[in-house]
């Protein structure tokens, strides 16, 4: 992660411009980690880009977790589709 877009590195993909012909461009490859800001922000990106038509505009959502107590695990496992209902 630490070496994440540095083509000496990790590597890069050279090409050259098919209209001009002119030069010769690199693009450095990426680590593609999840606990890489710089790959993992793709990553999020795309997730909000699915995510966002389907949120109602104007209405403000929170991320809550919530925990289950271990006697009702089982009973939350094998009833998901009815528990995680809209």
């Amino acid at each position: 992660m630490l070496e994440c877009g540095n083509p000496e590195k990790m590597g890069y993909i050279a090409y050259r411009c098919l209209q001009c012909g002119q030069g010769k461009h690199l693009v450095a490859m990426s680590c593609k980690s999840s606990l890489c800001l710089r790959c993992a922000k793709v990553t999020v990106d795309n997730w909000v880009s699915q995510v966002s038509p389907m949120l109602h505009e104007g209405v403000i959502y929170r991320h809550i977790i919530l925990t289950v107590p271990a006697m009702f695990r089982t009973t939350f496992s094998h009833n998901a589709a009815v528990v995680c209902a809209r």
